[in-house]
């Protein structure tokens, strides 16, 4: 039997995977429109949220969907 996944606590480990990677990603950019920067790293976070449980039946374990993300 497996057991039930959290989206929530799921969603909060892999934010600061998401957050550093788009931050790496757009580097210049954050720093030359830090406001537009934040807009579109708000919608990138809601995105992956949203994509989880599409994203779990892809996976096969926590590695391959840090991989994926």
């Amino acid at each position: 039997m497996q057991k039930e996944i959290d989206l929530n606590e799921l969603y909060e480990e892999m934010d600061p995977l998401v957050t550093k990677t788009l931050s790496r990603i757009c580097y210049f950019y954050k720093n030359s429109h830090p406001s537009d920067f934040e807009d579109i790293l708000q919608e990138v976070r809601l995105d992956v949220f949203k994509s989880l449980p599409k994203l779990l039946s892809i996976a096969n374990d926590e590695q391959s969907l840090t991989r994926i993300i």
